[in-house]
């Protein structure tokens, strides 16, 4: 099996037009793996396919669309 591809968390973000800021969140919160080298443990870095399976758009589920705006005002309701 091919080692996978790491890169450091700034070019990750790079990579997928997101904020470092962004991917060390992520990183906190546990969904993104991180990984160091043991000659420079100062750099954290990320496999690209984790980074970009992140970027990849996902459907939002049935029901939550709702949740994402705010109602509208009846007069601006169209008739059925």
């Amino acid at each position: 099996m091919a080692e996978a591809e790491l890169i450091p968390v700034t070019k990750a973000a790079k990579l997928v037009n997101a904020s470092p800021h962004t991917l060390r969140q992520l990183v906190r919160d546990g969904t993104l793996a991180t990984f160091v080298r043991p000659l420079d443990r100062r750099t954290r870095l990320v496999r690209v396919t984790d980074v970009t399976a992140l970027a990849e758009p996902r459907p939002i589920p049935r029901g939550k669309e709702d949740r994402l705006r705010p109602p509208l005002p009846p007069e601006c309701e169209t008739p059925a």
